[in-house]
């Protein structure tokens, strides 16, 4: 007769199966989330809660040809990761973020969030480990602003890791250095260079200046929305305008085209 594990020889097993692996791991959440989520009656935020959940849940079924990348949401809030091993891990897990970024934004969604390079446990729905606990800190006191932010220290070890010049320059491209010290993912950037490199050249880029409109348009109506918000609000948004003129006169400099007409004021 085969004699029965017992409760501690199953644990042990499971300790010698399974174990931390470095990862590169992102920690996002809701901005406004606890007030989406006490407010049950209201369909309109359960409807883009539901959304939200469902565009995580096809990013964790369909991939969109992306590998090596776990993702698992947990109520408002959204764990990324990929192995550090993964050829590539940074670049794939910046690819979801910008992914969610992207399509959160379009629904007048902001997400804030960490990214960190550590120690991590994370098959399906089941991820714990310290790189998680120190994005949900980082996330909680320091990121503050709809962006995602990692450590000049984080960004040192991935450098590090780059093995030719060229990935260091693709690497540190991606990302955007704020005026607190921390460096953040480049979400508003990418999107018009990925926009305007599809444009014809000597062409109007019509694509770019229609997603300069509708971002103009929707800073606009949330700053005069929250005129009379809370002082963290009203940061969160100012935060947001000063970061797309940012971008839009850059690219003004950039491509040589006329695009003040797309800065977003200061409410009066």
């Amino acid at each position: 007769m085969e004699k029965k594990q017992t409760y501690r020889e199953t644990v042990e097993e499971y300790k010698r199966s399974y174990r931390y692996q470095k990862h590169v791991t992102v920690w996002l959440k809701v901005m406004g989330l606890e007030t989406m989520l006490s407010d049950s009656g209201n369909n309109e935020k359960f409807s883009l809660m539901f959304q939200m959940a469902n565009e995580v849940n096809s990013l964790v079924l369909h991939k969109r040809g992306i590998d090596g990348v776990h993702v698992t949401c947990i109520s408002g809030c959204i764990v990324i990761s990929s192995p550090y091993e993964v050829r590539g891990s940074f670049e794939k897990v910046l690819t979801v973020l910008f992914m969610l970024e992207q399509s959160f934004l379009r629904s007048g969604v902001l997400l804030k969030g960490a990214l960190t390079v550590g120690d991590l446990y994370h098959e399906g729905q089941i991820v714990f480990g310290p790189a998680l606990m120190e994005a949900c800190r980082l996330e909680s006191g320091c990121a503050v602003y709809p962006r995602c932010i990692l450590t000049r220290e984080t960004l040192q070890e991935i450098l590090k890791d780059c093995r030719s010049e060229a990935r260091r320059t693709a690497v540190q491209n991606l990302l955007r250095q704020d005026d607190d010290g921390f460096y953040f993912f480049d979400y508003l950037g990418r999107s018009l260079a990925l926009l305007l490199a599809q444009s014809q050249e000597g062409e109007e880029p019509v694509e770019v200046f229609d997603e300069l409109q509708e971002l103009k348009w929707f800073l606009e109506d949330k700053l005069k929305e929250t005129e009379t918000a809370e002082y963290r609000i009203i940061m969160k948004y100012g935060w947001l305008r000063n970061y797309f003129n940012k971008v839009v006169l850059e690219l003004e400099k950039q491509t040589q085209l006329d695009c003040r007409i797309f800065l977003v004021e200061k409410p009066e």
